[in-house]
């Protein structure tokens, strides 16, 4: 048996209190109540009656007591996490790599996002192992750099560490060699590097969407003074999709582009700002 939330010694040793505690507890009684009385007639019927349930009253208090032990007990042990180990589970080494880019704070269909349904399909692969394996959990963007693999319950507290990383550039971490089976939880969006022996768990869900994924404004080489807008647009439908694209300065004026893009196409445009009035100067 192992315990996930404590060491053994600890558990043994909170063990060991709670049962004390819980005796203790029954042994104590509130101390004899003195009551001086002008007869014990009455209560002669009483006290015979006393007498003779007084083994089935000790029978009680045992079962009582055993049963208040055994539910005190069974929450001490709780405490700890106890896990037996068990041939069924798979016993080799296991190394996570989490993508954590910007991409994962996405919301899907159910509520939650691609990084929710990611850590909770890295603790699946977590717990399908045996406790006896050797766990290891990376990131993308090196939040958990590679170390020496350990324990699940390890494991588990750098999992919950772990969070969406907004800037940066996400990367496949260099993964030491070993024998460990090496698993990708991502969307595939930003991370693109990933070697062939991993195993990709995807968390990528499908949705109707276009949108712009890179957009900038240059000046035209021949006349300064005239802009261009450069732009890429994406489908990422399963679908195709007519896409209008319209662009307004602050005095009203607008540029119009039409675009029939295919299931997963992405499609550069340029548009021609040059009818578009220049933005006031800046005082220094």
């Amino acid at each position: 048996m192992t315990f996930l939330g404590m060491s053994g010694s600890l558990v043994g040793f909170l063990l060991a209190t709670t049962g004390v505690a819980v005796i203790v507890l029954y042994w104590l009684k509130p101390p004899v109540r003195r009551l001086v009385v002008p007869s014990r007639l009455l209560w002669n019927r009483l006290l015979r009656e006393k007498r003779k349930s007084s083994l089935l009253d000790r029978l009680r208090w045992w079962v009582s007591l055993i049963i208040a032990l055994f539910i005190g007990l069974s929450v001490a042990m709780a405490v700890g996490q106890p896990e037996f180990s068990t041939t069924d589970l798979d016993r080799r080494a296991i190394t996570i790599v989490i993508d954590n880019s910007a991409t994962m704070s996405t919301r899907m269909s159910d509520g939650f996002t691609r990084w929710d349904h990611a850590v909770e399909r890295a603790r699946g692969l977590l717990r399908e192992r045996s406790v006896d394996a050797e766990f290891l959990i990376v990131d993308t963007s090196g939040q958990a750099p590679p170390t020496t693999p350990g324990n699940r319950p390890e494991a588990f507290d750098v999992l919950a560490r772990l969070t969406v990383s907004l800037g940066g550039d996400p990367r496949f971490p260099t993964i030491p060699k070993s024998d460990a089976e090496l698993f990708f939880i991502s969307d595939g969006v930003l991370v693109d590097d990933v070697p062939d022996e991993a195993i990709l768990a995807s968390v990528f869900e499908p949705a109707d969407n276009v949108g712009i994924t890179a957009f900038t404004v240059n000046a035209i080489p021949s006349g300064p003074f005239r802009y261009q807008a450069f732009l890429e647009v994406t489908n990422a439908s399963l679908e195709p999709k007519e896409v209008s694209i319209r662009l307004m300065d602050s005095g009203g004026v607008s540029q119009q582009d039409e675009v029939t893009l295919q299931p997963g196409e992405s499609r550069p445009r340029s548009i021609n700002l040059s009818s578009f009035d220049r933005g006031g100067s800046v005082p220094r």
